[in-house]
């Protein structure tokens, strides 16, 4: 008996050392991959972008920036959307560095954000390149290049971090990043402020002004804005939905305050030691609107990722008033896609700060303007 069942154990060894195979992660494209795909987008509240003129608004209030390349990573000729999410943008300079090291050759990226007015025929109707978190990587000619790249997006897909297929039509890796996952990966590896700087605007997060143009309605906006019909109406003391060309609409930010008012109310010098969470706020948010920044509250408050909860009291660094900090001064030329928003975002500051440091009345800057970036020192 003892012969008969050693026998089965040694048949059954090889099927049980390869069942967990079976559900590991892998590089065939799937549905169960594309909802997850759609599930993420959903729980990270990023609108789809429905056509040129969304990609433009997403650019303006910094949830995509232009992706222009470096010298580990090209984007390809012709890509006439070359923006993506911040979180996209710090997964691609990572990944090319090491992709370059691995095997001596650039990484090339031939898509990123497409609108809905842009998809190919063959695109699946639960694809999210018009949210700006999808990428499409080619197929290296090189079986070291493909076979090192193939590896480390399995890798990552098994930690939940993104979603990677091999499609054959045309030949290219389609890569989609989960935000908020891969920003705590990073901030395991190399502390919050990485993370934090890369991180895109959420839904509600936004706020600012806008002037309204010819053919707008308050829903497009809302929908432009990643916000809704009533918050728009409520924040700009609208009875019905009539609007009219040239209106300066105040965009609401999370909580349904304003983050315009907050920031012009709430320098960092008169800042609250400290602040309760409220529903819906988030660690930008919170920064945002109290004249601080996320690194600064993750570092006050022994954070280690963005997490933070409803009725959870965070600690708020006083500014200059306190006499903690100097303040020091760096510049900056402004490069073709960027914004006030996305410039502050990667210099730890706020664009109010900008505007107050620059003269800005406004905040409109240009290719090659030269901005003065104050950040704070020990």
């Amino acid at each position: 008996m003892d012969r008969i069942l050693r026998f089965v154990l040694v048949l059954a060894l090889p099927s049980l050392l390869a069942a967990p195979a079976l559900e590991a992660a892998s590089l065939t494209p799937s549905r169960p991959g594309l909802l997850r795909q759609v599930r993420a987008a959903r729980d990270h509240g990023f609108p789809y972008a429905q056509n040129d003129a969304d990609v433009r608004a997403m650019l303006e209030r910094g949830a995509l920036v232009r992706i222009d390349g470096d010298a580990n990573h090209v984007v390809k000729w012709g890509v006439s959307q070359p923006y993506a999410r911040p979180e996209v943008e710090l997964f691609l300079e990572r990944l090319a560095a090491q992709y370059r090291g691995a095997c001596g050759k650039r990484l090339v990226v031939t898509s990123l954000v497409r609108p809905k007015s842009r998809q190919p025929r063959n695109a699946s109707e639960l694809s999210v390149h018009p949210t700006g978190m999808a990428m499409d990587l080619r197929v290296s000619e090189y079986a070291s290049c493909r076979r090192w790249l193939e590896g480390a997006l399995v890798g990552l897909e098994s930690r939940g971090v993104l979603e990677a297929a091999r499609e054959r039509y045309p030949p290219h890796y389609h890569v989609v990043l989960f935000p908020d996952a891969y920003l705590d990966y990073v901030a395991k590896k190399t502390g919050p402020q990485v993370a934090a700087a890369h991180r895109s605007p959420r839904l509600g997060e936004t706020g600012g002004s806008y002037r309204v143009a010819r053919g707008d309605s308050l829903w497009s906006i809302a929908r432009r804005f990643g916000t809704t019909t009533s918050a728009l109406a409520s924040a700009n003391g609208l009875r019905g939905s009539s609007i009219r060309v040239g209106q300066v609409l105040t965009i609401p930010g999370s909580g349904g305050g304003t983050v315009a008012v907050a920031a012009a109310t709430t320098p960092a010098d008169v800042a609250p030691a400290t602040y309760r969470v409220q529903r819906g706020d988030t660690l930008w948010s919170i920064a945002k609107r109290l004249g601080t920044t996320t690194a600064s509250l993750q570092s006050v408050n022994g954070l280690r990722g963005s997490s933070i909860k409803p009725g959870q009291v965070l600690r708020v660094e006083t500014g200059a008033g306190a006499g903690s900090t100097a303040v020091a001064e760096a510049s900056y030329r402004v490069r073709r896609g960027d914004n006030l928003w996305s410039i502050a975002r990667r210099h730890g500051t706020s664009p109010r700060t900008l505007q107050r440091a620059n003269g800005l009345r406004s905040s409109q800057i240009k290719p090659g303007q030269v901005l003065r970036i104050p950040t704070t020192t020990r």
